[in-house]
């Protein structure tokens, strides 16, 4: 009796099914009885049979998909034809040369959607990356696919555009770039001066040095910039340099302005 197989049928009753090999059904094999389930030591797909997108689109058939560019370039798909309610599907690239971007919500209550974790495309520019998909009949009105993981090579990078103003809502960034609230970009000359760069209280007098002027005691608007408090650092005698330059003298504690 080698090569007999035993399936289990409704009520628990067995029946021995002979199969050579494989056990090949020309049907679905549905578990559909409360409480009873499928346990499978090897589950296996196949090989990744190979899709094309044409538009935007390819029409799912196996759980397990290659995808290649329409002509052979870097494609996007928005579009998964075919899916049936709990059904899994994994999606790879086709070739390392080719990236193909699953788009988020580009084929809205058409039943064909695909809705990515974070609203964020996924970029598949390598064999090895990889996206895992759920289809839910309730999802988008007509149904969608929706990630369940992915494994991507690529590598997310900062944003390289200047700090924003105080209270800019940060943004996720476009592809693989990302924004974030503790990295440091280069500043140019007068940053400290903007007073969108910083809320308020962050940079004063406290924050600078005790010794350090505020901007309540400058006049900027004035001809003349008064201040409330200098305070010189003490030289010796003759060490002034520069005409008009204000110093404190040491050795008879006087302030002093050099005179060429």
């Amino acid at each position: 009796m080698a090569g007999f197989a035993k399936i289990l049928l409704a009520g628990d009753a067995e029946t021995e099914v002979e199969a050579v090999a494989v056990l090949t059904l020309a049907g679905d094999l549905v578990v559909n009885t409360s409480g009873k389930s499928a346990t499978i030591r090897d589950l296996r797909f196949g090989a990744g049979n190979l899709l094309t997108v044409a538009t935007g689109s390819v029409t799912v058939t196996d759980t397990y998909h290659s995808i290649a560019g329409e002509g052979g370039v870097d494609d996007n798909l928005d579009s998964l034809v075919g899916g049936v309610d709990g059904q899994l599907l994994i999606l790879r690239p086709s070739t390392d040369t080719a990236t193909i971007t699953v788009r988020h919500n580009q084929a809205a209550a058409s039943g064909n959607n695909i809705l990515l974790n974070g609203n964020s495309n996924a970029t598949l520019d390598d064999i090895d990356d990889t996206l895992v998909l759920l289809y839910d009949v309730g999802l988008d009105t007509s149904g969608a696919w929706i990630e369940v993981s992915r494994g991507s090579t690529a590598e997310v990078t900062l944003a390289s555009t200047a700090p924003a103003d105080v209270s800019t809502t940060a943004a996720v960034g476009i592809g693989t770039t990302a924004a974030r609230d503790d990295h440091v970009h280069d500043t140019a000359t007068g940053f400290i001066d903007n007073a969108n760069k910083f809320a308020a209280g962050v940079v004063d007098a406290a924050a600078i040095g005790s010794n350090a002027v505020a901007a309540s005691e400058i006049d900027e608007t004035a001809t003349n910039i008064e201040f409330s408090q200098i305070i010189l650092t003490a030289k010796t005698s003759g060490t002034g340099t520069t005409p008009g330059t204000l110093y404190y003298d040491s050795d008879d504690s006087h302030p002093y302005i050099y005179q060429a």
